[in-house]
C-alpha cells in the first residue's frame, strides 16, 4: 500500500498525520481550486484510503490554494525535509498540507503538495 502524508493545522499546533491506501486518485492530481470534504480529524495517526472531492458551495470543505511539485530531488530526500519543503511552500494560514511519503514518491513517482485552507 502507497502512503500520503498530511500536515493538519489546528488551534494546538501542527500534527503529522500518515495516509494509507493505495495512492487512490482522489490524493493526487490536484488543481488550484479543487476542494475536499474536511477529513474531520485533529491529531494522531489516521487511515486515509481517499478523500471525498465535493462542489466547492458546499459548507465545511477545504479549497486548495497552491499545488506544488517537488523538483529539486531524484531520490527521496527523507521525511524531514519533505515536511521542510511543504510546510515552506504552503502559506503560513494553510489548514492541512497533502504531501508524498517515501513509499508514494519511489512507487507512484509522487512529488506533489497539495495547500489547503
Amino acid at each position: 500500500m502507497l502512503h500520503r502524508s498530511i500536515i493538519v493545522a489546528a488551534l494546538a499546533g501542527l500534527a503529522l498525520l500518515a495516509a494509507c491506501g493505495g495512492l487512490d486518485s482522489s490524493l493526487t492530481d490536484f488543481e488550484v481550486g479543487d476542494c475536499i470534504k474536511d477529513p474531520d480529524f485533529l491529531f494522531g495517526v489516521e487511515q486515509l484510503d481517499s478523500l471525498d472531492r465535493v462542489d466547492c458551495s458546499e459548507p465545511g470543505v477545504l479549497r486548495a490554494m497552491r499545488v506544488f511539485d517537488i523538483t529539486q530531488y531524484d531520490d527521496y530526500p527523507g521525511d524531514g525535509t519533505i515536511d521542510s519543503l511543504a510546510s515552506s511552500g504552503c502559506p503560513f494560514d494553510s489548514a492541512m498540507i497533502l504531501f508524498p511519503t517515501r513509499d508514494s514518491w519511489n512507487q507512484a513517482d509522487d512529488r506533489e503538495v497539495v495547500c489547503f485552507e
